[in-house]
C-alpha cells in the first residue's frame, strides 16, 4: 500500500527492527508498496541487511494482482495504521484467511482482538511488535487456534458486515426517517 506515516510506516520500521534485536526469528515479510522516499530507501536498505537474513522482502511500486496473491498467501497481514477512517484491507486480508494484526483505530476496531485477528492499543513499535509475537506464538504452538479465528473472521464479516446487511441497516435508518 501507501508506504506514509498514516499507515504506520515508521511504527513497523521500529517493530521489526525490535523483533530482530529480540532474537525473533523464523517468520518473514513481505511488504508492496509506494511512498515517501525515506520508507523507500530504508525499507530497501533494511532488505538488504545481513540482520534481515532473508527475513523482509521489500517489493516496490503497486500491482493489484500481486497485492491479492499477497493477500492469499500471507498468515498475517499488518496494518499500523495512525488512522484508518474505513478499514477496507483488513476484510480483504480476512475472506483470504490472513488475519490482521492492526492499530486498534478508527474503521479498524472491528477486529476482535485474539477472536477475528490482533490489535494492540497504543501506536507505538512496542506494542506493534508484540502483538505480532502473540499471533506468531500462536502461528507455532496452536494451529488449531489460528484455523478457529480465520473461520471466525470470514464468519463475522458475513453475519454483521456483508451488503446485505449493511443494506438492511440503511432501510431501516430511511423508514425511521419516513
Amino acid at each position: 500500500g501507501r508506504l506514509t506515516a498514516q499507515k504506520g510506516v515508521d511504527v513497523l520500521l521500529k517493530a521489526l527492527t525490535l523483533l530482530a534485536a529480540t532474537g525473533e526469528t523464523g517468520f518473514q515479510t513481505l511488504l508492496l508498496g509506494s511512498g515517501e522516499k525515506y520508507f523507500e530507501e530504508h525499507l530497501k536498505d533494511m532488505a538488504c541487511n545481513e540482520y534481515s537474513d532473508g527475513q523482509l522482502c521489500f517489493l516496490q511500486g503497486y500491482d493489484p494482482a500481486l497485492a491479492t496473491k499477497i493477500y492469499a498467501a500471507g498468515d498475517f497481514f499488518l496494518i499500523p495504521s495512525l488512522y484508518e477512517p474505513c478499514g477496507l484491507t483488513d476484510y480483504i486480508a480476512q475472506l483470504f484467511g490472513n488475519l490482521p494484526v492492526a492499530h486498534r483505530v478508527g474503521g479498524l476496531v472491528k477486529i476482535i482482538d485474539g477472536e477475528t485477528g490482533f490489535t494492540y492499543q497504543e501506536h507505538q513499535p512496542e506494542a506493534l511488535a508484540a502483538a505480532m509475537q502473540q499471533a506468531l506464538h500462536l502461528h507455532r504452538e496452536e494451529r488449531g487456534r489460528i484455523t478457529d479465528m480465520q473461520r471466525a473472521a470470514v464468519e463475522n464479516i458475513r453475519a454483521h458486515h456483508s451488503w446485505q446487511h449493511v443494506m438492511e441497516e440503511y432501510l431501516a435508518l430511511y423508514q425511521k426517517a419516513l
